[in-house]
């Protein structure tokens, strides 16, 4: 079989390098900018990829020049250096604020109390500044890449500078986006399969490659199809793992796992997709933590509301809407955080001199700035600075922010007090307008069907108090009771069918999701301006901190009460809004979690929780067992074993890759450099026993490294044949343990 032509050789060897360096570089960069939360978000989400194709396709085919690539790859490091001196100023910024992220998440992981606190430099835009530094960072990496790729074949080297600014996020349970993510763990699969064939003729390189790209990459995408992490529920096995691991380990303690995604279908954006409602799934780890220092009792921890039912999403509200109806009307003093209408219900509460609670929110397993506030929030409560409001809709926290405490009081019950200050009461009055004509709207296919299946409900109220409210929403909740099954395992909406439509005449089984879409329509349909509301369920014990799983994520409905403001209600079968009015004076000792199997008149539901008509005791958590010391024996055991099988791995790879170098260097196509790395062996086998290497084996070394004359196939074989006889008389006359170690080191190459 002849060899292809040169030019042939080398456009496939740099085809197949210049694939794999836009795969590391591309991989990594856009895993990077999914994982960490950089704020604010530059924009170099647009043209990155061509950008970063560009730039790995310039350091791969620098480093593919044979004589003036390394000259070329300095003065294009030398160039780069010399924009990252002139522009010091706007990268060094870029820089600290990459690193001020990826600090507090690491901290805020960890739990340490202190987070790293940069404040930008005036004049200098923060966008900007990050975006530059990426920019020319990538840049470098790319020609570091080119060379890790082209001249150094070496794949560890690959993994070793892209890996590392991965881990913080991965080890906190922030996960990357998958498709890049995989294109990464191509690159990495790919050279390790090149270079552990780094033997091959080098003719041979280019081929390998682009066969075994295309062949990872399939392999990748059969485990992502067979092995989808969507629709991921942690077993009970693991979660109780965890808590014995913890006992071991107290670093484990506040640890939930990692490379795990969770799957919560409430939503938490400004987008909720009503057709991906499925049977739930979660993995129950840690997404929030809530300390209470004198409030005892249930929580609904309000993070989205949304506006617009489009009868496969709900959306939120047009902030020009917003701005256009009621901020522009205000005077610029008015616009500010304590006249937002979110605020209305906690200036009521002030001013009746109700007295207030306080919890502590801490973020752990969620990216988004979403803040998460019980009912009714009070402004001045805030701490460790003031949040954002968005709209009506919902509260931002500040950058770096992910612990807040916030004061509340008790919801009201019977009696509404009006605000005291004219000018609020003309506000609420302004904003009243405002929710009236835009959170009324019911398609006109769907008013027809909630009128005639919601024919027994009381008459509708124009203008409803907290007792017609409480008259309504027992009614809604006591039809869809008799008439719908919660659960949890509901399957999709089929295609192209109305969500609540279907729900309500042909599926008649859903969970908080399709209680709280109908439960919306329904008072509109009545006339009751309503939204549909995203956030979590949590049980406060006064003087602890409770865990709140993602399994707690739940969705309910606030409805418009005139003159008080967002009143929230929750239809869902087998609960009721009055729990939220008063804590429990029975509870118990406080959990570790929210309780899997609800009590109507103690908890808050959450989605993967499966209410009953009637109240019931809670239940023990899915991964309990009966016996705690049987259980952490076996754990130890196979903690054990999988730390045993690990070295072992490392090891067995330790050797594969010593013995393939040493083949590669007695393989060598040069004799003379094949018989001075056979001297140099010979010297280190000497070593062993403290013995001497055979004059003629250095006379043959001295000739192979001084001598104008070429070593014969003789002496080469010559070479070899004392190398075998030196490894082998050291095999059999070294002491037993030594010959163990020797044998594990040197192993059995194969000769010449």
């Amino acid at each position: 079989m002849t060899n292809p032509s040169p030019i042939r050789s080398a456009l496939t060897s740099l085809l197949g390098d210049s694939l794999l360096s836009i795969c590391g570089l591309l991989g990594f960069a856009l895993s990077f900018l999914s994982l960490y939360p950089l704020e604010p978000l530059p924009n170099i989400l647009g043209p990155a990829p061509l950008l970063l194709i560009c730039f790995a396709l310039v350091g791969a085919m620098v480093w593919s020049l044979p004589r003036s690539g390394p000259w070329l790859a300095g003065g294009l490091t030398a160039g780069l250096a010399c924009i990252v001196w002139l522009t010091w100023g706007l990268f060094s910024q870029g820089a600290l604020l990459v690193f001020q992220s990826v600090v507090n998440l690491i901290a805020q992981r960890l739990g340490w109390v202190s987070h790293i606190t940069y404040t930008p430099t005036a004049g200098l835009d923060q966008a900007t500044s990050i975006e530059w530094f990426l920019l020319l960072s990538l840049a470098l990496l790319a020609l570091a890449l080119g060379w890790m790729v082209v001249r150094a074949r070496c794949w560890w080297l690959v993994v070793s500078i892209t890996l590392p600014p991965l881990l913080p996020g991965l080890l906190a349970d922030i996960y990357p986006n998958w498709l890049p993510f995989m294109v990464l763990t191509a690159c990495w699969c790919t050279m390790l399969i090149t270079t552990l064939c780094r033997w091959t003729a080098a003719h041979r390189r280019g081929p390998l490659t682009l066969i075994s790209l295309p062949l990872v990459a399939a392999l990748l995408s059969l485990l992502t199809v067979l092995l989808p992490m969507n629709g991921y529920s942690r077993p009970a096995w693991a979660i109780h793992a965890q808590e014995v691991m913890s006992g071991w380990l107290p670093a484990l303690a506040d640890w939930d796992g990692s490379l795990v995604l969770s799957s919560s279908y409430t939503g938490t954006g400004s987008e909720v997709d009503l057709t991906r409602a499925g049977p739930l799934r979660f993995t129950g780890q840690t997404v929030l933590k809530v300390t209470s220092s004198d409030y005892t009792g249930p929580l609904l921890l309000r993070g989205n509301s949304l506006a617009v039912y489009t009868g496969q999403t709900w959306k939120s509200l047009p902030q020009d809407i917003y701005q256009q109806e009621y901020l522009k009307p205000l005077t610029q003093q008015e616009q500010t955080l304590d006249t937002s209408p979110l605020l209305f219900p906690g200036r009521m509460a002030q001013q009746s001199g109700r007295s207030s609670h306080t919890v502590t929110v801490e973020h752990i397993r969620i990216s988004n700035l979403l803040l998460y506030l019980p009912y009714p929030p009070i402004a001045h409560g805030w701490t460790e600075g003031a949040p954002r409001a968005v709209g009506d809709s919902h509260f931002l926290r500040q950058t770096g922010v992910r612990r807040y405490t916030i004061s509340f009081p008790d919801l009201p019950t019977n009696h509404i007090a009006p605000l005291s200050s004219q000018r609020l009461q003309d506000m609420e009055e302004q904003y009243r307008s405002f929710v009236y004509r835009n959170y009324l709207d019911v398609p006109s296919q769907q008013r027809r069907i909630i009128q005639e299946w919601c024919a027994d409900l009381p008459l509708p109220f124009s203008a409803p108090d907290i007792q017609d409210l409480r008259t309504l929403s027992e009614g809604i909740r006591s039809l869809l009771a008799q008439r719908c099954v919660y659960d949890p395992d509901t399957p999709l909406t089929p295609n192209g069918e109305d969500f609540v439509g279907y729900f309500l005449t042909q599926g008649r089984r859903g969970y908080c999701m399709h209680f709280a879409s109908a439960a919306t329509l329904i008072f509109r349909t009545y006339g009751i301006p309503a939204r549909y509301v995203t956030g979590f369920a949590a049980s406060s014990r006064q003087g602890q901190t409770v865990n709140v799983p993602d399994s707690a994520a739940h969705a309910w409905v606030e409805v418009y009460l005139d003159g008080y403001g967002w009143y929230p209600v929750d239809v869902t079968p087998g609960y009721s809004y009055v729990a939220l009015t008063s804590p429990d004076p029975t509870a118990g000792q406080p959990t570790s979690e929210i309780e899997a199997s609800p009590s109507p008149e103690s908890t808050v539901p959450s989605p993967s929780a499966v209410p009953s008509s009637t109240p019931a005791s809670p239940q023990p958590s899915e991964g309990a067992v009966s016996s705690p010391a049987s259980g952490r024996s076996i754990l130890r055991l196979l903690w054990w074993c999988g730390a045993a099988a690990l070295l072992a791995a490392v090891l067995w790879l330790m050797q594969f890759l010593l013995k393939r170098h040493r083949i590669s260097r007695l393989h060598n196509p040069n004799p003379n450099q094949a018989v001075m790395d056979c001297y140099r062996y010979l010297t280190q086998l000497a070593r062993w026993d403290g013995g001497q290497v055979d004059p003629e084996a250095q006379a043959l070394a001295e000739k192979a490294r001084f001598s104008q004359h070429a070593i014969t196939p003789a002496e080469r074989q010559t070479m070899a044949a004392m190398f075998h006889q030196e490894r082998q008389r050291l095999s059999s006359t070294l002491p037993s343990v030594r010959r163990s170690l020797f044998h594990y080191w040197w192993g059995a190459p194969k000769l010449l």
